[in-house]
């Protein structure tokens, strides 16, 4: 019993590690996502950006939404989906949802994500580990 034990105490441990791990990636996407605005946009407050007709002109998704081009809406909005989940399999198949949808769904609301978001994700550990 105590083997029983001491295994149970060791699984305990490695998912506090595992976890611990994966809110330090959650944090490290969204302070990229954060520091990384898009080309043509300037945030002026942490939800006010300028954005330049050039950036609206470049952008693929031709997207007007202002969550599109404010890197806190960007970071918010991945991360929120990601604070949804803790297990390996769902993190991996979440990132690599967001990264081939190029948007995020919470409920009703749909976020569409830049492309500096989707490369941010895709170039983070989660999304190397999730597209593998």
């Amino acid at each position: 019993m105590n083997r029983l034990a001491e295994f149970g105490q060791q699984l305990m441990e490695t998912q506090k590690k595992f976890l611990d791990m994966v809110e330090s990636l959650k944090r490290s996407i969204y302070q990229d996502v954060m520091s990384s605005p898009m080309k043509g946009v300037a945030s002026v407050q942490a939800n006010i950006a300028v954005v330049r007709f050039s950036a609206i002109a470049e952008n693929k998704m031709r997207s007007l939404a202002a969550d599109y081009y404010i890197p806190k809406a960007q970071a918010d909005a991945v991360c929120l989906k990601l604070y949804e989940y803790t297990t390996p399999e769902k993190i991996s198949a979440v990132v690599k949802e967001m990264i081939e949808t190029k948007r995020v769904t919470i409920g009703r609301d749909v976020t569409l994500l830049n492309d500096k978001t989707v490369q941010i994700l895709r170039d983070s550990e989660l999304g190397q580990f999730a597209l593998n």
